[in-house]
């Protein structure tokens, strides 16, 4: 009956009027996000520099491809600081890139697996609350800074590090 429409409504009005002001304080404290454009030698060594600061685990799903030379020397002398500061990594690789895996074990604080048939056209590194995402030959460069962003990401790659193969 076309009455109870109006009484649906009503209810419907009330439940919403209850519900605002939570909703209201969720929406304004809400954190937004941070988003960072990088570039070059110059933006990863900035990345480096940051997962250093940071201090969490890293998380890291990449393609060996030009990894040395697109960091440049400052890709060894990170890799001392993050051992010093006993910094755990965690590095997935595409398939292809067994040999290049085998290297990096001997890194301190690094475990390393290899994801099969997988070949990954860029970067993924995820530490603390940031999201980084790697691509292209300069390489361009994006840093999220978001906890829910992180946790997503995150997710994903536990999932993929649960498939990937361990090496020796």
């Amino acid at each position: 009956h076309p009455s109870s429409l109006k009484s649906l409504l009503e209810e419907k009005t009330s439940r919403l009027n209850a519900a605002l002001p939570q909703l209201i304080s969720m929406a304004e404290s809400k954190e937004k996000p941070e988003i960072d454009v990088l570039f070059g030698r110059g933006g990863l060594r900035t990345i480096l520099l940051d997962e250093i600061a940071v201090g969490k685990t890293m998380h890291v799903m990449q393609s060996s491809e030009n990894v040395e030379a697109k960091a440049g020397s400052f890709l060894e002398i990170s890799r001392t600081k993050r051992a010093k500061a006993r910094i755990r990594m965690k590095i997935l690789y595409s398939g292809k890139d067994i040999e290049y895996a085998k290297r990096v074990l001997r890194y301190r604080f690094t475990e390393v697996r290899v994801l099969p048939g997988e070949d990954f056209k860029a970067t993924i590194d995820v530490y603390g609350d940031r999201t980084v995402i790697i691509f292209g030959e300069n390489p361009a460069i994006v840093r999220i800074r978001d906890k829910e962003t992180a946790k997503r990401f995150l997710s994903f790659f536990e999932a993929s590090w649960r498939k990937g193969r361990r090496i020796k």
